[in-house]
């Protein structure tokens, strides 16, 4: 069997670059950055990370993370919550997904799709990635089962009563990513939104105390799909989030290069340079989990399990686990 991993994340890793960039989106890896580090517009990790994570105990390689099928699907659980109802969470989720799995890709001329073909001549230069809603799930635990007669959920849950992990106060939401640690790809992954601590908005008109829920789930999205924090303050991606806006519900220009960068419109994936040269083909469209989708928990989670806080209120933090190790973040103080 493979060896996984377990990261959760508001605030993730980082992007491989082999020169100075002019966007500044980063990619989650399989080994964190160090606590004190923050990304800038030019750079996602600091001099030397590949050595760094090499050289922790145990050794971590440096993979950015991918989803192989162009298709994936999420499950919404299906008690939603107290403060919005399942059909509102259901749509806001749809739309912000669609925000990325919609977007279409630069032409190569601009730099942009970095790796891959973004727009060949007649060809679509909408991203090689879906999310489909594979419909509700009476699941509300979050987790991977790995054995072959066990069933999976990409889970989006809401926590009414209680949230279960750290920093109640500043924490919004948490997406826990199960991985391949040799080389990046997704394996499953989960969404936990913190209504017990947050007033979530939902509609245009956001109060000043309470967090636009569309802007929540989109940064989410791309959490899910293997982006880390950008180190552009426009980007939907930004490290920081205040109450009242609804800036992060539309993508940037840094966004959108992220996103087509990891799934070019040829169905491509850009991956470690040591996997097939950087470059390999995405799986046709199979949104079913990862040995096949359940509507309930088949049992109890097994396996690599974390608990930590995402960020809110103007900062992020992240944790990242495995059965093997525990490493917290600084959470980066809002200006």
């Amino acid at each position: 069997m493979k060896s996984d991993r377990v990261m959760r994340a508001l605030a993730c890793t980082t992007m491989f670059l082999s020169a100075l960039r002019a966007d500044a989106y980063c990619r989650t890896t399989t080994c964190r950055v160090p606590a004190a580090f923050a990304p800038t517009p030019t750079s996602c990790y600091p001099d030397g990370f590949e050595e760094i994570c090499a050289n922790r105990d145990p050794p971590q390689k440096v993979r950015a993370l991918w989803w192989r099928n162009r298709c994936v699907g999420y499950s919404l659980n299906a008690a939603a919550s107290r403060k919005i109802a399942f059909d509102d969470a259901s749509l806001t989720m749809a739309q912000a997904f669609s925000k990325w799995t919609s977007t279409s890709c630069p032409s190569t001329s601009t730099g942009l799709c970095d790796g891959g073909t973004c727009s060949p001549s007649g060809a679509s230069s909408r991203v090689s990635i879906d999310l489909r809603d594979l419909g509700p799930t009476q699941c509300d635990v979050v987790k991977y089962f790995t054995g072959a007669e066990e069933r999976n959920q990409n889970a989006v849950i809401f926590r009414d009563d209680s949230w279960p992990h750290e920093e109640a106060s500043r924490t919004l939401a948490l997406t826990t990513v199960n991985f391949n640690k040799d080389t990046g790809e997704i394996y499953d992954a989960d969404m936990e939104i913190n209504t017990a601590n947050h007033r979530m908005s939902i509609g245009d008109d956001v109060p000043s105390d309470g967090y636009d829920f569309l802007s929540i789930m989109t940064h989410e999205t791309g959490h899910f799909l293997g982006l880390a924090h950008s180190g552009d303050p426009l980007a939907t991606m930004f490290a920081r989030y205040e109450p009242g806006n609804t800036k992060m519900r539309n993508l940037t220009t840094d966004d959108i290069a992220g996103i087509c960068a990891v799934y070019a419109p040829d169905g491509t994936r850009a991956v470690h340079e040591s996997i097939d040269g950087g470059i390999i083909a995405g799986e046709s469209c199979d949104p079913e989990p990862r040995h096949g989708f359940g509507e309930t928990c088949t049992q109890a989670a097994k396996g690599c399990q974390s608990s930590g806080p995402g960020g809110t209120s103007g900062s992020f933090a992240f944790i990242v686990t495995s059965c093997l190790w525990l490493v917290r973040a600084v959470r980066r103080k809002p200006a």
